[in-house]
């Protein structure tokens, strides 16, 4: 048998390509693709709430919410733990995008009820005092939409995501002008107002405020 000639073997590794060896070692079991995977996954999760999230290591738990495997996300999120950690995180640009980008990419049959709830109540948290909110993050019209896409006019308004939703809306509709003249928050209250009406308004359709493509019509 032939030994491979020394070309074919890495005689050097630079840290940014060792860092990504061990990203890509770690995406390979938490796909979820088998038992085995999903088992790591599982145990994987349960090592990471030992070791706590917190502002230095966040960027690394945020993927963690698109898993569309139950398991797992039931021993990340079932105890409270990550949220009452992001709860406490500084509100920082960075954070708040990744939270708006990971409700861009979910979609129908795609995100557990649970992965939702608890990025909707950091954005309730955020958005509570809705100028303090804009000012560290400044939503567009468009993550509006990533927010609102949840509502559900087939459910009670009390149910837990309506009720969320509906309270965030209320929260930027209730600013007026007298708190702010940022004509982009103004813009981005409106249609907090705007959709908030349709959503209690029997005869008309989500349809017809959130573009259609983004409406999601069932949550695990």
């Amino acid at each position: 048998m032939r030994l491979q000639s020394n070309e074919n073997f890495k005689d050097s590794w630079d840290e940014a390509l060792v860092q990504k060896l061990h990203g890509e070692i770690a995406l390979d079991f938490l796909r979820c693709e088998n038992d085995h995977a999903v088992n790591a996954s599982v145990e994987f999760v349960k090592f990471l709430h030992q070791k706590g999230l917190d502002n230095q290591n966040y960027p690394f738990y945020m993927p963690l919410f698109l898993h569309e495997n139950e398991k797992v996300i039931s021993a990340f999120l079932s105890d409270g733990k990550i949220l009452n950690s992001l709860k406490k995180l500084k509100r920082s640009r960075h954070f708040i995008g990744l939270c708006f980008d990971l409700l861009r990419q979910f979609s129908l049959d795609t995100v557990y009820e649970k992965t939702l709830e608890t990025l909707l109540l950091v954005l309730n948290l955020s958005y509570r005092d809705a100028v303090f909110g804009f000012a560290s993050y400044p939503l567009s019209l468009n993550e509006l939409n990533y927010i609102s896409k949840f509502l559900d006019k087939g459910k009670p308004q009390a149910s837990k995501i309506n009720r969320i939703i509906l309270d965030i809306l209320a929260d930027l509709g209730d600013l007026t002008t007298k708190d702010t003249t940022e004509p982009t928050l103004l813009e981005v209250c409106a249609r907090a107002n705007k959709i908030r009406n349709v959503f209690f308004d029997n005869r008309a359709s989500m349809a017809e405020i959130i573009p259609e493509t983004m409406l999601v019509k069932g949550i695990k």
